[in-house]
C-alpha cells in the first residue's frame, strides 16, 4: 500500500460533505488534519 498526500481546498470539501449531509463533526475534523 502506497500513500500519497494531495493538496486540496479543505473549505469546499468542507462545504461539500455538509451539502451531502454527512456530520459536521467530520467535516471540522478537515481543519485539524484528523
Amino acid at each position: 500500500v502506497t500513500l500519497h498526500r494531495v493538496t486540496y481546498d479543505i473549505s469546499a470539501t468542507q462545504a461539500r460533505m455538509v451539502q451531502y449531509n454527512l456530520p459536521v463533526r467530520l467535516a471540522a475534523r478537515l481543519s485539524y488534519g484528523v
